[in-house]
């Protein structure tokens, strides 16, 4: 696997994809890599964060399920008969 310093959204991004064909993995994970390569993106752009490291990774994912968890509860709100 590359080792990158200080790695750029981008550049693990692109890793990331390089690493899921050489596998194997269907087009539909490399767009759901960039999808969510994209929040990570963006989540970093919000936060003034420049480059990536595993606390950002944390922050990111503890962010993003907090956010979905709300997004599910409104979600089955609509679904569900009160």
């Amino acid at each position: 696997m590359n080792q990158v310093s200080n790695p750029s959204v981008a550049e693990l991004t692109k890793i990331l994809l390089v690493q899921l064909q050489e596998n194997g993995f269907a087009v539909s994970a490399m767009d759901r890599a960039n999808r969510f390569a994209k929040y990570l993106s963006d989540f970093m752009e919000q936060n003034a964060l420049q480059t990536y490291d595993e606390s950002v990774g944390f922050n990111f994912l503890n962010d993003i399920c907090h956010r979905r968890a709300a997004s599910m509860q409104n979600n089955l709100k609509l679904l569900l008969p009160r």
